[in-house]
């Protein structure tokens, strides 16, 4: 929304927010030395690559991340499941 491209673990909810080299930096495991190579990467984006940089910031601003869409989600999950266990 505001631009801020992340650098995060790849963890959790972070992995279905943040693609890789896309809409931000990723690294495997919480450890500092990939923190800081990650962290570098994306500085040297931004130094060297403006435009790529922008791209990444305006791909991550377009993400849709509210309950409307996490709704319509678990709609269909629940539509699925409910077709599999009448089938059965």
């Amino acid at each position: 929304r505001y631009g801020a491209v992340p650098v995060a673990t790849a963890t959790g909810g972070i992995l279905d927010s943040v693609e890789d080299g896309v809409t931000g930096f990723l690294f495997e495991r919480s450890d500092a030395r990939l923190l800081h190579e990650r962290t570098q990467q994306a500085c040297t984006m931004f130094s060297k690559q403006p435009q790529e940089f922008h791209r990444m910031q305006l791909t991550g601003m377009q993400q849709r991340f509210d309950w409307a869409r996490s709704a319509g989600q678990y709609i269909n999950m629940y539509h699925k499941l409910i077709a599999t266990t009448v089938l059965k």
